[in-house]
């Protein structure tokens, strides 16, 4: 049943023979897996302990716990109990597979790729294990070592998902929009279920667009970065700002240049959100989206038509308050639509913070209309505030 993808079925199999003999080891392991492949992870981890009550230096028993408390987010134990697995068994590939695996998701390619090569070396005829090699040089941006990689990952298992995947991500940043649908698309044939899959797909369909695809490339560029160059690229816009005012003063050109420049960014923030969606409009595209992603789309929606809302009615009405608060809300927008790209222990947070914008902006939208003075400063408020959350969103997702 866990072969076939049944993971609920299996647990119920599983908890049914657990009723009869509580301490089986083989059951209580397979319970561990059915439990990860359901993505109850604190489950996962409870019946793993009871697993290593019944057989402390198992190597598959402390490997399934490693799995559950890294997918609790412990990574540091999850890595102490394979290195305890590994001095077990220091020659089961599985074990090498999963150290690298765990050094990866901590941002240590380099060091995943020689637990990777060991287990390659244990086990030539594992299709996982040069796909774990080849995420690994992905990382380390050593493109063409990563497409030999995948190429004798899927000579071993044509039909490995894994290998399909990354395939189309490595086309996103060196081949064709189309040779990135094709792989994600079969990626997700072969592992429909896969939420990460799934979304290598979006955004595979969304860098036919041209811009999307140019964007995705420059921030794909800018992750390879050190940490000090990617703070430094945050305050570029504000560098240039002020070299173009200390050149240029009030000519006309130094207008027109930074007004360019806000075009720019406004389209580098707007085009993600703005492409969900597209995804969001599409039936097939719109299975696809996560649940959050779907619903970050919507408030941008909402958000968005405030702006627009702001913008014909200050237009109409000739209330500056109302254009400022347009602006504002538009940034706003900007930040709603990029919540999903926020790693996930900030998003609610910043949902929070964009709920109390929201709940002001239609405040101050209100107070225009009725032409009270309090509009004027609260409109300040809100646009430096967006201003300010844009700024803070690339902060947290560079």
């Amino acid at each position: 049943m866990l072969d076939l993808g049944r993971a609920q079925d299996a647990e119920r199999e599983v908890r049914q023979g657990l009723s009869a003999w509580p301490q089986d080891l083989a059951l209580l392991l397979t319970l561990v897996r059915s439990l990860l492949l359901q993505e109850r992870a604190d489950e996962a981890l409870e019946a793993s302990r009871l697993a290593l009550a019944t057989a402390p230096d198992h190597p598959y028993a402390l490997l399934l716990c490693s799995a559950a408390q890294s997918a609790t987010g412990d990574r540091r134990s999850a890595l102490a109990t394979i290195e305890a697995a590994l001095h077990v068994a220091p020659d089961a590939p599985i074990l090498h597979f999963q150290l690298g695996s765990l050094l990866h998701e901590d941002d240590r390619p380099a060091e995943a790729l020689a637990s990777f090569a060991t287990a390659r070396s244990l086990d030539p005829q594992d299709a996982d294990i040069p796909v774990g090699i080849a995420g690994a040089l992905l990382d380390l941006r050593r493109n063409e070592e990563a497409s030999a990689a995948i190429a004798d990952a899927l000579t071993l298992d044509p039909n490995h998902a894994g290998a399909h995947r990354l395939r189309g991500m490595l086309a996103l940043r060196t081949g064709t929009s189309q040779d990135a649908l094709d792989s994600t698309r079969e990626a997700v044939r072969l592992n429909p279920t896969n939420a990460g899959v799934r979304e290598d797909l979006t955004v595979a369909m969304k860098a036919r667009n041209p811009v999307y695809r140019a964007l995705w490339r420059y921030s794909d560029w800018l992750a390879g970065q050190s940490d000090l160059v990617r703070t430094g690229f945050l305050f570029i816009p504000f560098i240039l700002y002020r070299v173009l005012r200390a050149v240029g003063g009030e000519a006309a050109w130094v207008n027109v240049a930074a007004v360019l420049m806000i075009s720019v960014l406004a389209v580098s923030w707007l085009t993600e959100p703005l492409m969900n969606v597209l995804i969001l409009a599409s039936r097939f595209g719109r299975g696809l989206l996560p649940i959050g992603t779907k619903r970050a789309t919507m408030a941008f929606l909402a958000v968005m038509l405030v702006a627009i809302t702001c913008a014909v009615a200050g237009l109409v009405t000739d209330l500056d308050d109302l254009l400022l608060l347009a602006l504002g809300s538009l940034a706003w927008s900007a930040t709603v639509g990029g919540i999903p790209q926020v790693p996930a222990h900030r998003q609610r947070v910043v949902a929070i913070i964009a709920g109390v914008a929201g709940a002001l902006i239609v405040t101050t939208m209100g107070l225009a209309l009725a032409g009270a003075a309090a509009s004027g400063p609260l409109s300040l408020v809100v646009l430096f505030g967006g201003l300010a959350s844009l700024w803070g969103i690339a902060a947290l997702t560079r």
